[in-house]
Order: C-alpha cells, then sequence, then structure tokens
C-alpha cells in the first residue's frame, strides 16, 4: 500500500462518521470538514470548523526488514471563544475541547481493523503537538500517526 492509499482509507473512515458528527454537532452545531492538506495562507472558513487536516508526513523505506513505515499528520482544529472563571481562575474551554475532539475521532481511528480497513497497516505510535492559545479562538492539535506497513517493500525484498 502506498501512503496515498493511507490517507483515502483515513479520509473515508473520518469523513461521515457518526460518532464525530455526534459530538461535532452536541459542542459545535455543525458538521466537521475533512481536508487532504491546506494552504496556510488560506485557512479554512469559520462554518468549516471544526476541522481535521489529513497530509502524508514521512516515509521510512528499509530493505533488511519486511514492512516500511509511513507517517500521517492529523491536525484538528475548532474556534471556540468561550472562557470559564472561577475565582482566580480563568480557563479557555478550547483546550479542553480540543483534547476531546482529538480524543473522539482517535476512538474511531484506533478502532479501525488494520487487515480489512486500513491495507494491512497498523498505527505504532502517535506524537501529539498541542498549540498553545496564541492562535485564539482557534485550538489546534497536531497529531503525527506511524503507521507500520507489511506490504509496503515486499517487492522489493522478493527482487534481492
Amino acid at each position: 500500500m502506498e501512503i496515498w492509499d493511507l490517507i483515502t482509507k483515513i479520509r473515508d473512515a473520518l469523513k461521515d462518521q457518526e460518532d464525530i458528527t455526534t459530538w461535532c454537532q452536541a459542542n459545535f452545531e455543525q458538521d466537521h470538514h475533512v481536508y487532504i492538506c491546506y494552504d496556510e495562507r488560506n485557512p479554512p472558513p469559520e462554518d468549516h470548523y471544526p476541522i481535521l487536516v489529513i497530509s502524508a508526513t514521512e516515509q521510512e523505506r528499509s530493505l533488511r526488514v519486511d514492512y516500511g513505515s509511513m507517517t500521517v499528520e492529523i491536525g484538528y482544529g475548532i474556534m471556540d471563544e468561550t472562557k470559564s472563571t472561577s475565582g482566580n481562575v480563568v480557563t479557555y474551554t478550547g483546550q479542553q475541547k480540543i483534547l476531546a475532539f482529538r480524543e473522539t475521532v482517535e476512538t474511531v481511528l484506533f478502532g479501525l481493523n488494520p487487515a480489512s480497513d486500513l491495507g494491512g497497516a497498523w498505527i505504532e505510535a502517535a506524537h501529539e503537538l498541542i498549540e498553545p492559545v496564541e492562535a485564539f479562538p482557534v485550538f489546534l492539535s497536531n497529531v503525527e500517526y506511524t503507521f507500520r506497513n507489511p506490504d509496503r517493500f515486499s517487492t522489493i525484498l522478493a527482487q534481492t
């Protein structure tokens, strides 16, 4: 499987998924949008949030093992201007909501069957970068998911 095939499978699994749609409706009264990459100079319009941005970021090639790896980044984005105050503590609630959005999507993503849903690839690792509040009212989380793919290099290995 090639990385574009993996991106397509992830997109298809997340774009109309009922649990994600339900969460977005409950928290933002609108559906999410899925982007395959996007132009940072021309970001999605406000009415497209919550958003998921799926991008290929890295591929590992090796001839010594019977699998390779692919890294796909999913960017999670919400818009939330609310904050709560309790005594002398002010909390920007978007920070909590972006983490809950990511958890909702990951429940779906981690529940996919590697054999039937992901072309044999499986998630080996996830590294998350949570953007600071300086983009307020946009809250972002970017997670790089490393997928191992047993079929990526089997043809090359068979020829050596």
